[in-house]
């Protein structure tokens, strides 16, 4: 397989993992297109919530080492 075919592979798969068979939608409307993309961006928001977290809770860790 070339280069393309194995990240398209690599995208799917990552996708399915993230999205199961929601990610693959196939010929219905633009609005399940629209609804699957909602979802990925919930999904993607909740990570970097959960990252913003830990980080403020690491810095106050630390401010208070200082302290």
């Amino acid at each position: 397989m070339g280069p393309r075919i194995d990240s398209t592979l690599r995208r799917w798969a990552q996708e399915y993992g993230e999205m199961g068979d929601a990610a693959f939608p196939g010929n219905e409307s633009p609005k399940v297109n629209k609804d699957c993309e909602i979802v990925k961006l919930r999904k993607k928001v909740e990570e970097l919530e959960r990252e913003n977290d830990l980080l403020k809770n690491f810095q106050a860790f630390s401010s208070q080492d200082r302290a």
